[in-house]
């Protein structure tokens, strides 16, 4: 959006690249602002700009940090009005910058709302007592907290009371294609990077594709080196492999139409930090049944045997059987494909996800 003179929301955040789901929501809030009429301005705090770049440290990041300094502070003197809120993370480096974002903040004496999309502050804090301290400052100085889910106020409440939780969302365009099923079809969709899922991913697909021959599996997400995409690929047996795509990044629509085309998403990923992973909600936005680990804050998304199956972390086994069940039954299928959309609808939408933001830039508690 370009800049006019009046600015109602300061966003410190980043957009993609890369495409990830703290990214992609900082463009559904700022597009959510543009469709409420509220004005804002982006304090762009961008470090990465690939998958393989995120965790990594280099001279190009430090200088970024010193300019994501100096246009804050240049952002707060020309806006004055505006609220302030602040997408947070606990992932050191960067929790380090945001302890020093929130103090210039606090120095300006400018409230904001601290936005988290992860969990684990609780067990950061609980480290030392330099980082109980850094939490305690960035979570503590602001005027209130947003969280993705109940699940997750318990990892920020000693640290402020004032919680509001505001669910993640995904937009609301069909696919453009039909949802075919010629044949049953797993389907897994994140970045291919060690922790989220990848080689279990390939454990399960093994497993149905060797006993539903008919089965099929795609893959999609950026890889962070072709050769950990060859190692994945090595897991499989030669005849699931051939069944096996490694479809790449997709986006929109043309990643719409793969997932709707599935019998089921499969999320397993051992990360114990995970919030609430956009790819699940595209799936429960298409009416495409989930099977993930019970970690983070998925149990908020996921209702066992309501519109999908949560199953304990690194439990491949339990989560090949809980998709061989879907791959074999029509009418599971549509049981938890309906369960899903009804899902998506009451508790995910934009709509709610605009009102909610909507009654909080104005002072007032989402409803």
């Amino acid at each position: 959006m370009a800049e006019r003179s009046t600015v109602d929301v300061i966003a410190i955040s980043q957009l993609p690249p890369p495409v990830h789901g703290s990214t992609i929501m900082t463009r559904t809030f700022l597009e959510s602002c543009d469709k409420l009429g509220l004005v804002t301005s982006l304090v762009d705090r961008r470090f990465s700009t690939s998958v393989g770049e995120i965790g990594e440290t280099s001279l190009r990041k430090l200088f970024a940090a010193f300019s994501l300094f100096t246009r804050l502070w240049r952002a707060l003197d020309r806006h004055r009005a505006a609220s302030v809120v602040f997408f947070t993370t606990n992932r050191p480096p960067s929790f380090w910058m945001d302890v020093l974002l929130s103090l210039l903040l606090r120095a300006k004496r400018r409230d904001y709302i601290a936005y988290v999309h992860t969990s684990g502050y609780s067990e950061l804090a609980a480290m030392g007592r330099l980082q109980a301290r850094g939490v305690r400052a960035m979570l503590a100085g602001a005027r209130s907290v947003v969280v993705l889910g109940e699940s997750m106020k318990d990892d920020v409440r000693g640290f402020n009371d004032v919680i509001q939780v505001i669910p993640n969302t995904v937009g609301t365009v069909e696919p453009a294609g039909t949802q075919v099923h010629e044949s049953p079809q797993l389907v897994y969709v994140s970045n291919l990077i060690p922790g989220k899922g990848a080689e279990d991913f390939m454990r399960i697909a093994d497993r149905c594709l060797t006993e539903v021959p008919t089965a099929r599996a795609v893959v999609i997400g950026g890889t962070s080196s072709p050769e950990y995409t060859n190692d994945l690929r090595a897991m499989l047996s030669p005849d699931s492999q051939a069944r096996v795509r490694f479809a790449g990044p997709l986006f929109d629509a043309e990643r719409d139409d793969v997932v709707a085309a599935s019998s089921v998403l499969v999320f397993p990923s051992s990360y114990r930090f995970e919030a609430q992973p956009l790819t699940l909600l595209e799936g429960l936005r298409l009416a495409v049944p989930v099977v993930a680990y019970d970690v983070g804050g998925i149990k908020d998304i996921v209702a066992d045997g309501v519109n999908g199956y949560l199953v304990t972390k690194n439990d491949w086994l339990a989560s090949s059987d809980r998709c061989l069940a879907v791959l074999r039954s029509a009418d599971l299928r549509r049981h938890l494909s309906a369960g899903a959309r009804q899902t998506f609808d009451k508790r995910f939408s934009l709509v709610g996800y605009r009102r909610a933001w909507q009654s909080l830039l104005s002072g007032r508690a989402p409803e």
